[in-house]
């Protein structure tokens, strides 16, 4: 089928099914795995057919490589949603059959390998993508080897100038650390000789991205960092893994808080190892892990080394426990209609770093890391979630925003009647938390908005129906052409709308009566105060926001809002605000994900923008600390006409200076250009907008 393809770089296409086929097979791969990795682009790419691979490979191997199969055939007006959209199904045909995804990262490991002979903005795009997704999907399935090269790849293609500077570095050191690394393996091998351990010893260097993402954390530069290299002891079983740490620690002396007990609180991903880290010889600090043969083969190869590819529900007890977090994937796809939404949470609860708390009992709970005590009442029940008064951590009262540690004993207090507040979505960081606390205020809301809007709707039959009672008028021919002309489904629905402001008592009190002058609606008194920011306009778009069109609602006052500073080009959505008009905002504004999503209304830019949308954003700027920088920065961003309001760049670590940069554009393709200029300048790292 790929016979006469090429790829990028000039060679056969069938190099690349060929190297995905063998590196699933060296993540011991069933026979039909493999077969799914050889034909994982014929659907896609050749003409080949679904009923051909049928025919010839059998049912399993065709469902595997449908799985696979790349989805572009979805259409979204957001390129985020679309990525997002395939991303959740990606995610949704692992949580059903674990091979897919053992074959996406082989695909993409070796795409990762041959991507430099792809245009830069696909391999930024690409390597991005890798960085966020792919490399936590591999740690998070234990793939050790996969996950540490996809992030190697990725900051190769990141940051080129970064990693070649440390890759030069660090070469520079390779001779000193080999002789290093040979002496503390002969004085470990010693020490366990005489001890009567047998032991399989070795060291070795840390990945690059392992460096540089240390070196950013503690803001040193790769001279000053002394733990770069990391030694491994093997042992043959699991007392002896106590044994050896308390042997190494006799010798050496253990920095304090650098001891972790992976073995009895094993990572979600099912890691078991011993850490500690010493002052070695000649005062270096060393990190040792410690484990048995039979943890080290999960450490490095993950759901491989034990995972029998067949149904979940089919596994041992044990790996029903540890595979939990797929079943979270599938609940998380039926709960959260948003793909973006969904990605988040996989973002944030799957892929963090975690910590290990106790309930008063001693039972442990994982949370990821920067857990709240709220989010820990949420983990426990929803109902204790909702109902927690306060909290107390290791016997002491604490705040709900209190960030849990590990070892830390939690113990919730709770009182009837307490109830969820919309501040504690700013409180919370696990996804599950924030869908609970979300999912019970908008349903108070939508209980709230259901009552008003009733109210509205009474007073304006008793004013302008002959049916001047609800449930004489419900049902009746009069009822059936206002809910038509109003556009909704039903009577609850109009009140929902009502209540919300979708539908101002104006439009109802039209519908109702079309012959009644609008003055005597206004007199009755039973606008909200939304209704009097109405102003006229027969083209449907606000007089405070030149160019903005919101569906359905001509006339409403509108304005840009300050968190998110929408421009033209961006994509935008509405949200009411009782009794404020209409606030425009992005798509992706946190404020609209965490808001009530009953309030929210289509919103476009019209097809004249006028001259005075121009808005004040702020870019995120990272460059090289070097004598200069600001002038040239300066001088791009002048020489496309553009305003600069206001600067503030510090330094923030040796040979690097961070901060913002204000500029007045007018459209989403203004702002790109210029952000596009300051990327290409020598010395800009990274540009964002914030």
């Amino acid at each position: 089928m790929h016979q006469g393809q090429v790829r990028s770089s000039g060679e056969p296409y069938l190099n690349h099914p060929l190297w995905v086929a063998y590196i699933l097979t060296l993540l011991n791969s069933d026979h039909a795995t493999v077969a799914a990795g050889l034909l994982h682009d014929t659907i896609e790419d050749t003409w080949a057919t679904h009923d051909d691979l049928i025919d010839t490979f059998g049912s399993v191997v065709t469902e595997l490589v449908d799985a696979v199969t790349k989805l572009s055939k979805i259409s979204f007006t957001s390129k985020a949603r679309r990525q997002a959209e395939n991303v959740r199904k990606m995610f949704v045909a692992m949580a059903r059959d674990l091979r897919v995804i053992l074959i996406k990262l082989a695909d993409r490991l070796h795409n990762m390998r041959t991507l430099e002979f792809m245009p830069e903005d696909k391999r930024q795009a690409i390597a991005r993508e890798t960085l966020d997704l792919y490399a936590p999907v591999a740690g998070r399935l234990g793939i050790q080897w996969v996950k540490t090269e996809l992030e190697d790849l990725s900051f190769r293609f990141l940051h080129p100038e970064q990693y070649h500077d440390l890759a030069d570095k660090v070469r520079d050191r390779q001779r000193e650390h080999d002789k290093y690394i040979r002496s503390v393996v002969v004085e470990l091998d010693r020490i366990l000789s005489e001890a009567g351990v047998e032991a399989n010893v070795s060291g070795r260097p840390k990945n690059l991205y392992s460096i540089f993402r240390k070196m950013n954390e503690r803001g040193v530069p790769v001279e000053q960092m002394y733990d770069l290299i990391a030694f491994r002891i093997i042992v043959p079983d699991l007392p002896q893994c106590y044994e050896v740490l308390g042997l190494v620690h006799s010798v050496w002396t253990p920095i304090p808080g650098r001891i972790k007990d992976y073995i009895a609180m094993p990572k979600a991903n099912r890691y078991q190892s011993l850490h500690t880290t010493l002052i070695g010889p000649e005062g270096r600090p060393i990190e040792i892990q410690i484990r048995t043969r039979a943890m080290h083969l999960v450490a490095e190869m993950g759901v491989a080394a034990h995972w029998s590819y067949k149904d979940v529900e089919a596994a041992r007890p044990e790996d029903q426990q540890n595979f939990q977090w797929l079943r979270q994937l599938y609940d998380w796809h039926k709960e959260l209609a948003d793909s973006e939404q969904f990605l988040e949470a996989v973002k944030i609860d799957l892929f963090a770093d975690e910590v290990y708390v106790f309930t008063p009992g001693g039972d442990v709970i994982d949370l990821p890391a920067g857990s709240t005590a709220l989010d820990f009442a949420y983990k426990i029940h929803t109902e204790v979630g909702h109902q927690t008064q306060g909290a107390k951590v290791n016997g002491k009262i604490v705040t709900l925003d209190h960030r849990l540690a590990t070892g830390d004993i939690v113990e919730i207090l709770t009182q009837s009647g307490q109830n969820p507040r919309r501040n504690w979505l700013n409180i919370v960081k696990t996804s599950s938390a924030r869908q609970k606390i979300r999912a019970w205020l908008n349903r108070q809301e939508r209980e709230n908005a259901a009552s008003v809007g009733a109210g509205l709707l009474d007073q304006a039959l008793r004013e302008h129906s002959t049916h001047r009672e609800r449930r004489r008028w419900v049902g009746s021919p009069e009822a059936g052409t206002v809910l038509k002309e109003l556009g909704v489904r039903d009577v609850d629905a109009l009140m929902l709308a009502l209540g919300y402001g979708r539908i101002t008592p104006a439009r109802l009190h039209a519908a109702l009566d079309p012959d009644a002058d609008d003055t005597v609606a206004r007199d009755g008194g039973f606008l909200p105060a939304l209704e009097r920011l109405l102003r006229r306009s027969s083209r449907g778009e606000s007089s405070g926001s030149p160019g903005l069109v919101v569906d359905g609602m001509a006339g409403i006052e509108t304005n840009i809002a300050g968190c998110c500073s929408p421009l033209p080009g961006d994509d935008i959505v509405g949200y009411i605000r009782a009794g404020k008009g209409i606030r425009i905002h992005k798509v992706d504004c946190p404020h609209v994900k965490n808001g009530n999503p009953d309030r929210l209304v289509d919103a476009h830019w019209g097809r004249s923008v006028a001259n005075d949308s121009a808005q004040t954003v702020q870019l995120a700027i990272e460059v090289d600390d070097t004598p200069g920088i600001l002038g040239k920065i300066g001088k791009a961003i002048s020489d496309r006409r553009i305003n600069i309001v206001e600067t503030s760049i510090r330094t923030s670590r040796e040979g690097a200076a961070e901060g913002t940069i204000s500029v007045v554009v007018s459209s989403r393709e203004e702002l790109d250009r210029v952000m596009s200029e300051l990327q290409k300048l020598k010395g800009v790292r990274n540009v964002r907008r914030r």
